[in-house]
Order: C-alpha cells, then sequence, then structure tokens
C-alpha cells in the first residue's frame, strides 16, 4: 500500500470517528420550580419544554430532560448535587439562597419579557379611594398574583422604609389570584383595595381597557431591577454542552418556530446576566434583610 492510500485511508478513519462522536446524543437534566411560575401555565409550559427539547435535539444533538418541581429546598439540594445541570426559578428564590446557589453556578441566565431588560413592581390603587399613602394602606386589603413572589418583597421593603413594618403586621389581607390581570381588574372594581403587579402587566392591561387607567393610579413603584425567571447552569457542565445551550438559546429569536417557543414562556429573549447586571436586584434584597434587623420585625 503506497503512502498517499495510507494517508487517505486514515483520513477518512478520522473523518468517520469524528462524525461517530458528533452523532452521540448530549444528555442533560434540567429542572423547574413550578413554585412561584405558575402563570406559565401547565399546557403552554409542557409545549414550550416539548418544542425546545426538539429544537436542541435537532439542531444542537441534546437531549434535555425536564423534571418539575414544587419544593425550592429540594431543587436546590439537587442542584448542589449536580443531579441537574439546569434549573429554572422564580428569583426570590435564588435571592434568599444566593450563596448556596452561587457556589454551583457557573452562569445565570434571565428573562426579558418587555421592551426593558429587567421590570419594576407597581402598587396601584384607586384615584377616588382615600389611599394616598403607605400608611393609609393600614387594614386594607392588598391583592397579588400567586407567582409574584417579589411583589411581596417589593410591598414589605416599600413599608419598611416608610413604615418600619412589614405588610403582615399593617395591612388586614393579602389575596391571592392566578393572574396579575385578575389582581388589576378586582381592584378596579373594589373587591381589594390595592394591588401589586408588574409595570408591564399594568401597562398591557390599560392599553387593552384604556378606562383602568384613568381610575387606578401608581402609589408607589420599585427600582427597574427585577427579571421573572432565572435560569442557573451548573459549574460541573461541559463547556461544549453550555456553548451549544449559549448558541441555541441566544438565537430563538430569530426564527420562527423559536420565536413560537418564547411565546409560549411569555417572554421575548434570554440573556446571561453579568455579575453587575444581577447586583442591582441583590442589592435591594439586602436592603431588605438591613431594614428588618434594624427595625427589629419579622413576620407575623
Amino acid at each position: 500500500m503506497n503512502r498517499s492510500l495510507k494517508v487517505l485511508l486514515f483520513i477518512l478513519w478520522m473523518l468517520t470517528s469524528t462524525l461517530g462522536a458528533d452523532t452521540v446524543k448530549k444528555e442533560v437534566n434540567a429542572a423547574y420550580l413550578t413554585n412561584g411560575m405558575n402563570d406559565l401555565g401547565y399546557k403552554d409550559g409542557r409545549m414550550a419544554f416539548s418544542m425546545w427539547m426538539q429544537e436542541l435535539s435537532g439542531k444542537e444533538n441534546i437531549d434535555l430532560n425536564i423534571s418539575y418541581y414544587d419544593s425550592p429546598e429540594e431543587i436546590l439540594k439537587d442542584f448542589q448535587a449536580s443531579t441537574v445541570k439546569l434549573i429554572g426559578i422564580n428569583p426570590l428564590f435564588y435571592l434568599e439562597d444566593s450563596q448556596a446557589y452561587g457556589t454551583s453556578a457557573s452562569h445565570i441566565w434571565a428573562a426579558q419579557v418587555g421592551e426593558s431588560f429587567f421590570e419594576k413592581m407597581v402598587l396601584l390603587v384607586s384615584k377616588e379611594g382615600s389611599i394616598d399613602s403607605l400608611l393609609a394602606l393600614k387594614g386594607k386589603r392588598i391583592i397579588r398574583a400567586e407567582d409574584n413572589l417579589l411583589g411581596r418583597l417589593f410591598l414589605d421593603t416599600e413599608l419598611l422604609k416608610a413604615q418600619h413594618v412589614l405588610s403582615s403586621g399593617h395591612i388586614k389581607e393579602m389575596m391571592i389570584t392566578k393572574k396579575n390581570s385578575t389582581a388589576i381588574l378586582k381592584t378596579y372594581f373594589g373587591k381589594a383595595d390595592a394591588c401589586i403587579v408588574p409595570e408591564l402587566a399594568y401597562r398591557l392591561a390599560t392599553e387593552m381597557n384604556p378606562s383602568l387607567g384613568r381610575r387606578l393610579h401608581i402609589l408607589a413603584e420599585s427600582p427597574r431591577v427585577f427579571t421573572p425567571i432565572l435560569l442557573l447552569i451548573h459549574e460541573d457542565t461541559d463547556d461544549g454542552l453550555y456553548n451549544a445551550f449559549h448558541r441555541n438559546a441566544t438565537t430563538l429569536d430569530q426564527t420562527p418556530r423559536g420565536q413560537n417557543i418564547l411565546d409560549l414562556f411569555k417572554m421575548r429573549r434570554l440573556f446571561v446576566l453579568s455579575d453587575e447586571q444581577l447586583r442591582p436586584m441583590r442589592q435591594y434584597y439586602s436592603e431588605f434583610l438591613a431594614s428588618k434587623q434594624r427595625y427589629g420585625v419579622e413576620d407575623e
């Protein structure tokens, strides 16, 4: 066998081996915490994940295995143990255990749902009512969506700064509903005295029904530091796997199929959070903890 033929056969063998390796599916275990993210909807959520799994399988040769958790403690435990490599959680759970998550996560992603990267919370009251300050919320009924855990953080933080109390020791009742739109409507019709919703939810509601904006107004608002979901990638995740995920996630909004997936997830795009971008939300939570300690208050 001459030298040229040997070289040719060696190249063909190398190509065959490489192609064979590329066709091996990379498996990744992911988890989604339903507590704090029920607004996505069971049907839409499962459909979105199913479509995304097909997308990752076809384009990136990744088998994404999704598990659903309802316990923040369990998902944190499995993430720390590297049983799951990618998790989606409500940001409040990250803030409450940021040190534990931070020791295991190498990358943190966020979802953009509006025109801005981040959201702010607003407290809405009727213009015709007597509530003109946070003090006037005493003994009142406030309503929020069950997923809006950051809304409760916002109310408690603002009450601590203004009245040195938590909402549990100031308002009559924190009413819970399924959707932000329902919270707005119940406040509009006087079934609740005030509501806490993301600013985007209020803006969309007033665009659909301008009368809402004529009767309701913003009593207080947070800084624009919040995001509705965080995706955490475990530090043990293979670099090639992460690069494939990054490539797919950052280009979802550039194809019709990818846009359909984002629409089902009720988001515009996914983006990597830098430490600098994450710092304002963490600082807001730190101010809440510092105020609780300063005024010596605890949840009732």
